[in-house]
């Protein structure tokens, strides 16, 4: 179960297609971060061990989340894949400070990279099958009972696949509007929550005529994510709000009875 909220934007570094896929994902260099915490979690930490905040850097978003693990549900562009392979998974600094994503030591440089496995249906049913390498990637972790619930339910099951048809600048926001498959519309809701390459979003209208639908990007948004640099025509993942999808279905159902 994923949130909609992406954590990093991970790099395609290798993609051996078969009857299925193998992609490996290098997670990005964190570069001149000072070694600055404003989490009290991060001050008891450094606190207990007798350390300096000034003898490592240390992200924040890594004291609430363990190293990558074999085995783990990770959700790439909004798709759960599994991770079978990571290279540089825990990653300590001195002191055994730990580290779940690229880190800089000096003048070296470290990466976090994992492989994932993909079958058929999973290529066939997104935008996998459009990868290259270099190619940038929403990444999002697993949430745990203990996380922040930013987002909205997410399954990393994808529904369909979208394109983008219009991209609109506003003062404060970007406004995508994406043209999907007509099966798809019921479960487009105003005002309802969509993922779109994994990130969670309000829908802000539907047009069910042309079978369309329009999201508002915020900055950050805008930023941290890969939506701010799609161009018209490009094509994403979409799921649908999962309760809805219930909804809908059980009232078929109960229809036939």
């Amino acid at each position: 179960m994923f949130t909609g909220i992406i954590q990093e934007i991970g790099k395609v570094k290798e993609i051996i297609r078969g009857k299925g896929y193998k992609l490996t994902i290098t997670l990005p260099r964190i570069k001149n971060q000072k070694p600055i915490f404003k989490s009290k979690l991060a001050n008891d930490y450094t606190n207990e061990k007798g350390l300096s905040a000034t003898n490592y850097e240390i992200p924040i978003i890594d004291y609430f989340h363990e190293p990558i693990k074999l085995g783990e549900s990770i959700a790439v562009d909004g798709v759960c894949l599994t991770v079978s392979g990571v290279n540089n998974p825990s990653l300590k600094m001195k002191n055994e400070a730990p580290v779940s994503r690229n880190q800089t030591f000096g003048n070296e440089n470290v990466q976090c990279e994992f492989t994932v496995d993909i079958m058929e249906e999973t290529v066939k049913r997104t935008t996998i099958s459009e990868y290259l390498v270099g190619r940038e990637v929403n990444i999002e972790r697993a949430m745990t009972a203990t996380n922040r619930f930013g987002g909205h339910f997410v399954n990393g099951h994808i529904d369909g696949v979208g394109v983008l048809i219009r991209a609109e600048i506003k003062p404060s926001s970007k406004i995508l509007t994406f043209k999907v498959a007509k099966e798809l519309l019921p479960y487009v809701v105003e005002k309802g929550s969509i993922a779109i390459d994994g990130v969670s979003l309000t829908v802000i209208s539907v047009k069910e005529s042309s079978n369309q639908f329009s999201v508002s990007l915020v900055p950050f948004t805008i930023e941290n994510t890969t939506l701010g640099k799609k161009k018209i025509s490009d094509k994403v993942n979409i799921e649908v709000d999962i309760i809805g999808k219930y909804v809908i279905e059980y009232l078929e159902r109960y229809k036939k009875f």
